[in-house]
């Protein structure tokens, strides 16, 4: 049987390092997952299950948050910025 996209989002959503990681994510951007409509829910959901895949723990994204402050200081930092920018935020 063929996997959807729904199918996938639920899995992600049942990962044991999904929910910790969340609710940092959440914490250094300063985001309320509530008030995220449905399409910037789906492209949170895709930033969060992108971090998993290069090894973000919570305790890894708030460091990487604060890097990413320093070297971009007056720059908001957002979840997709974090994402992009986890390479060099070492």
């Amino acid at each position: 049987m063929k996997r959807t996209a729904l199918d996938r989002v639920r899995a992600r959503r049942k990962s044991p390092e999904y929910d910790p990681l969340l609710a940092a994510i959440c914490d250094v951007c300063k985001v309320v997952r509530a008030d995220l409509d449905e399409h910037e829910r789906a492209a949170f959901d895709s930033t969060v299950t992108s971090l998993i895949r290069q090894g973000a723990k919570p305790t890894t994204v708030r460091k990487r948050a604060a890097s990413f402050r320093r070297l971009y200081p007056g720059v908001k930092l957002t979840p997709a910025a974090l994402d992009r920018a986890w390479p060099v935020l070492e």
